[in-house]
């Protein structure tokens, strides 16, 4: 099974530091890890039996071995503040158990009659876990993952300069390697830790900090022009149909499509033509159907809820259904859920982090200063964290190798053959 990994990075103003504490735990002290697909429910009742079992008003759907912590009950307050584990009996029922195996059941004969209320809440780690100190201001802890594709909540609570403090990040299932990408609650959390020491910001500050955040990623994102920004993409294209909608991230084409090899249609690239050469050949022979060999792409009526939107006319009409490829330069927009991941990955994200960084210097005192050093590159910071991404982007973008792989069509014209061929 795979393993899901959490990890909580410590920093103030750039520099890393070790809080005194680093723990799993929410604000109430019932849950370290939670699962996203799995609610709290309300007890309703719970049976003085062997073993107890314990009624929810709706359907729970928590399956045979899901760990649960039981809070504020009346009456039956044996069952408060501890973890058991669920025996599915019925969508609103279950039997307590205190281990996973469901060998050993909770015996309620004893206990106090049940008179009202009570939660359940389901979690994946326990309350008060403590976390893994990796390396200075660096913190992991990993759990394995009960199924495939879930999505979980972490809590994080550490105490540093005799303060605690609580924050929450959203962390997708499936190993190590999600989690070592920063989500937008990680990037505004250390927003709140640079401005005010403070990483689990509420209301406006909360605000304020994403707001930065996004205006140091999208001034990042204008730097330069990053190969993250053309994706390789497929089109489904559907029989009969005359246009097609573009991805809602489209910006402008940058590789014409074209049908997979074993499409059989005896053609590969299509040819990109003008939306009046398109209407053109339309009007002369509208009901031609086969493979499209020719497209026209354009905008569509702007609608202002939904932004600039693009489609894609064919011709001839599709007789069938294909699957294109092409490459294009996708929009990119801002982070808006906390669950959401910037463009480029782990290799950009402390440079998206100090764009933001010199954005908030720059509100906060009134003039470019120390952070917009590190960020572009001025004084003594020569080359700075925006030079370093752009060099490691041209470094690793995809390569015109040449139409003899002999790296003769460089970009812009320049050579960059690499061998001297010979013909005898």
């Amino acid at each position: 099974m795979s393993t899901t990994t959490v990890r909580a990075t410590f920093d103030k103003g750039g520099v890393k530091f070790d809080p005194t504490t680093v723990k799993l735990s929410n604000n109430a002290g019932t849950a370290g890890v939670v699962r996203n697909d799995l609610d709290g429910k309300t007890i309703s009742g719970a049976t003085e039996a062997d073993p107890c079992v314990v009624t929810v008003t709706a359907a729970h759907g928590y399956s045979d071995g899901q760990k649960i912590n039981i809070t504020a009950v009346a009456g039956m307050t044996e069952l408060n503040g501890n973890e058991y584990y669920v025996d599915s009996l019925s969508s609103t029922t279950f039997a307590l158990y205190s281990d996973s195996t469901l060998a050993t059941s909770v015996d309620s004969s004893g206990y106090t009659t049940y008179t009202s209320v009570g939660t359940v809440t389901p979690i994946e780690v326990d309350d008060a876990t403590a976390m893994t100190n990796l390396e200075t201001g660096v913190y992991e802890y990993s759990f394995t993952d009960p199924a495939a594709g879930l999505t979980y909540t972490a809590y994080i609570e550490f105490v540093y300069g005799g303060e605690t403090y609580h924050n929450s990040k959203t962390v997708a299932g499936g190993g190590a390697g999600s989690a070592n990408l920063w989500t937008f609650d990680d990037y505004w959390s250390r927003m709140g830790l640079y401005m005010r020491n403070d990483s689990a910001p509420t209301g406006d500050a909360k605000t304020l900090y994403k707001q930065i955040v996004n205006d140091g990623y999208l001034m990042f994102l204008s730097e330069h022009d990053w190969s993250f920004l053309y994706p390789a993409a497929t089109l489904a294209v559907s029989s009969a149909d005359t246009t097609t909608d573009l991805p809602t991230d489209f910006g402008w084409m940058e590789e014409a499509f074209c049908y997979a090899a074993d499409a059989g249609v005896g053609l590969t690239t299509l040819e990109e033509i003008s939306w009046e050469a398109m209407r053109a050949m339309k009007a002369a022979g509208s009901d031609a159907t086969g493979p499209p060999r020719r497209f026209a792409i354009a905008p569509k009526t702007f609608v202002a809820a939904t932004g600039q939107r693009h489609q894609v006319f064919w011709y001839p009409i599709p007789a069938s259904s294909y699957t294109m490829q092409y490459r294009y330069r996708a929009e990119a927009a801002a982070m808006t859920n906390d669950s959401d991941y910037a463009l480029g990955g782990q290799v950009h994200q402390l440079t998206i982090l100090q764009a933001g960084k010199a954005i908030a210097e720059q509100l906060r005192d009134g003039a470019p200063g120390q952070q917009w050093a590190i960020y572009r590159g001025t004084g003594p910071q020569v080359g700075g964290m925006l030079a370093r991404s752009i060099r490691l982007d041209v470094q690793h973008r995809a390569r015109n190798l040449g139409l003899n792989l002999d790296r003769s069509d460089g970009p812009s014209g320049i050579p960059m053959r690499m061998n001297a061929w010979t013909h005898s």
